[in-house]
C-alpha cells in the first residue's frame, strides 16, 4: 500500500456469537486482516467471556474488550475494530465515526435482528472455520 494509517496498538478481544454464522464470516473475514496481531476472538457462549466478567447489558452486540480495560459494543466496537486492521479499513472506520452513535447503533441493532434469517445459526458454537495458522487466535 503507498500510503499508512495510524492504527491502536493496544491488543483487544473480540467476543461475537458463537451461534451466528454471519458473526463467523466477521471473525473469518477480520482474523485474516489483522496483520499486527492486534486481536483475538472469543464466543459470548465460551469460558473466556465468563472469565472476564464483563457486563452483559447487550447480549446481541459484539463486544470490543481491549487491554486497558475499556469495553466497547455495538457501532463502538465496529468502528474500534476495523481501525486496528488499518490500510483503507481504517479510513472506512474513521469516517464511520462521523455518523452520529443513535444512527449508527439503529443500523446496527436492525442487522442484528435479521443475523439469523440472513445467515443462519450454526450448531458448532466456539471456533469459526479457520486455515490452522489462525486457530491459535480463537479463545474458548
Amino acid at each position: 500500500m503507498w500510503f499508512k494509517t495510524p492504527q491502536p496498538q493496544t491488543k483487544a478481544i473480540l467476543f461475537y456469537d458463537g451461534t451466528c454464522a454471519f458473526c463467523h464470516a466477521i471473525v473469518r473475514f477480520v482474523v485474516v486482516r489483522d496483520k499486527n496481531d492486534l486481536l483475538a476472538f472469543a464466543p459470548l457462549q465460551g469460558e473466556t467471556f465468563k472469565e472476564k466478567n464483563i457486563d452483559t447489558v447487550d447480549l446481541d452486540s459484539i463486544i470490543l474488550y481491549i487491554q486497558n480495560g475499556e469495553t466497547l459494543y455495538k457501532s463502538d466496537a465496529s468502528i474500534a475494530l476495523f481501525e486496528r486492521l488499518g490500510g483503507i479499513w481504517f479510513i472506512m472506520a474513521k469516517m464511520s465515526s462521523f455518523i452520529p452513535k443513535v444512527l449508527r447503533d439503529s443500523l446496527y441493532d436492525f442487522i442484528a435482528k435479521i443475523r439469523y434469517k440472513f445467515a443462519g445459526k450454526i450448531e458448532n458454537k466456539t471456533c469459526p472455520l479457520l486455515a490452522k495458522n489462525y486457530k491459535s487466535k480463537i479463545l474458548l
